[in-house]
């Protein structure tokens, strides 16, 4: 069975919307197939919609891009959060003005610890040092 990019690149996004906001109210999805040169019988690119009563999240997945992306932006009543590959932009609902960074300006993150680094780190070290998980698994 061949992978569609719904399915490969879709899975992301909404997991990070799961993440952040809960089971969506409602869910559409559209996908195209625009690398029409190519001979595979799958689709390339979907744009997914989710719905929350305060909110809409939006998933781009695609094959079909010159580049990547590799981005999440996500915009709230007091401003907006970046996420890059390697950076993290901040803009406030009051910034304006031509001085005014279009994408934010930048925020410094402190490193993780090195026993919370990652899962597995964070699991051991759990382990090791006899502390409770604080992972919480919800049940929908």
């Amino acid at each position: 069975m061949a992978a569609v990019a719904i399915m490969d690149f879709g899975c992301y996004g909404a997991e990070l919307s799961l993440w952040l906001k809960g089971r969506p109210s409602r869910v559409y999805a559209t996908t195209r197939k625009l690398k029409v040169e190519q001979n595979n019988k799958v689709d390339d690119d979907a744009t997914i919609v989710l719905d929350y009563p305060d909110a809409t999240s939006i998933i781009e997945a695609s094959w079909d891009w010159p580049y990547t992306k590799d981005q999440v932006e996500v915009f709230g009543p007091k401003g907006s959060l970046l996420a890059r590959h390697n950076s993290l932009l901040h803009r406030s609902a009051d910034a304006h003005g031509p001085s005014v960074a279009p994408d934010g300006e930048s925020v410094t993150l402190d490193p993780l610890p090195k026993e919370t680094s990652n899962p597995i780190s964070y699991f051991v070290d759990c382990v090791r040092n006899n502390k409770p998980s604080r992972i919480q698994f919800r049940r929908n």
